[in-house]
């Protein structure tokens, strides 16, 4: 893309539907990542109606981007917006790329920057996706952006597990409902920095939304442990009341 096209799309923008505070937070992690490090790729997996990517290429953050869904109609609405909005219109496929595939079947080119966003779907599918793309690239450090819809735990407990860094986290609230967002690295031999928590390490006492949010997890753990009362359950139940007991 010229520069004089890059110019005319950043431009163009504020044409494309606003993003709201759960996919703002995600970009705004993508932006300062790439204003550290660029990266050669962004994959926008799981992408549905592919608004983020559309606000990555229009804010020119750097990157081919990548729209990733297995559902073949949603990319071919995709396909359809890039030849219909102007916004949109002037991108070509030297700037991204569309995929009908399923996430975990990505191949990371070698010898280049990857950064894939997982957003929108729970952790536990998020899980298995991460466990074949790890049995793909062994050697290559993957840069992900998490943020599970459900199951938040599972997730961080999968991450802890396999040594993932941890870059940021933050807690964002849309509607009423707040979201983890998860910065972190996968591991390979000469990756340091410390492991995404079992819970985060995010809480703020004098955020409300922290708190409710840390407080609605407990609840629902108590109140799995009725309907089932396996070791499991308590032990979940019993990280998070302690970072309860940690913020007064």
């Amino acid at each position: 893309m010229t520069t004089s096209a890059s110019t005319t799309i950043s431009q163009q923008s504020a044409q494309l539907p606003a993003l709201g505070p759960r996919l703002q937070g995600i970009f705004d992690v993508i932006a300062l990542g790439s204003s550290q490090s660029p990266y050669d790729h962004l994959w926008d997996c799981c992408c549905d109606h592919g608004y983020l990517g559309f606000q990555l290429l229009a804010s020119d953050i750097g990157g081919q981007v990548h729209f990733v869904d297995q559902l073949p109609h949603l990319i071919s609405d995709i396909a359809d917006r890039f030849s219909q909005d102007e916004a949109l219109r002037q991108f070509s496929h030297d700037d991204y790329q569309l995929h009908a595939i399923d996430a975990g079947s990505v191949h990371f080119g070698s010898n280049l920057k990857h950064l894939a966003v997982f957003a929108g779907i729970g952790g536990e599918l998020t899980i298995q996706m991460l466990m074949r793309l790890a049995a793909q690239h062994t050697q290559q450090p993957i840069d992900y952006v998490f943020c599970p819809s459900t199951t938040q735990f599972d997730l961080r407990e999968y991450l802890h597990d396999s040594g993932f860094v941890l870059l940021q986290e933050s807690l964002v609230t849309e509607k009423g409902r707040q979201y983890e967002i998860i910065w972190a690295r996968s591991p390979v031999a000469d990756t340091i920095g410390p492991r995404v928590s079992l819970t985060g390490d995010l809480w703020q006492a004098d955020n409300p939304d922290h708190q409710r949010y840390l407080n609605k997890l407990i609840t629902h753990y108590r109140n799995r442990l009725k309907r089932d009362p396996t070791g499991r359950a308590q032990y979940i139940l019993r990280q998070y009341q302690a970072c309860s007991a940690t913020v007064p």
